[in-house]
């Protein structure tokens, strides 16, 4: 999926997809805005420069929604 990316807003450099997998815990310590608890996140990195877009809770529930915001661009129309 890849290959839906665009390149990296700071370098120009190649993006790729992290994923983060979190240990279960029995208290999560963070929730996604729909309530469920962060236990895998995802998120798109440069490879060149190591720019990401984890944020605060270490990423976005799924693949798709870290490639929309990674993919958005001030000053773009979407």
């Amino acid at each position: 999926m890849s290959e839906g990316l665009k390149s990296c807003p700071m370098c120009g450099g190649k993006a790729s997809f992290n994923t983060t997998t979190y240990a279960p815990r029995k208290k999560p310590n963070a929730w996604f805005a729909d309530g469920t608890p962060v236990t895998v996140a995802h998120a798109v990195n440069c490879q060149t420069c190591g720019v990401n877009n984890k944020g605060i809770l270490g990423g976005y529930q799924t693949q798709r929604q870290a490639a929309e915001k990674w993919n958005t661009r001030a000053g773009e129309e979407a």
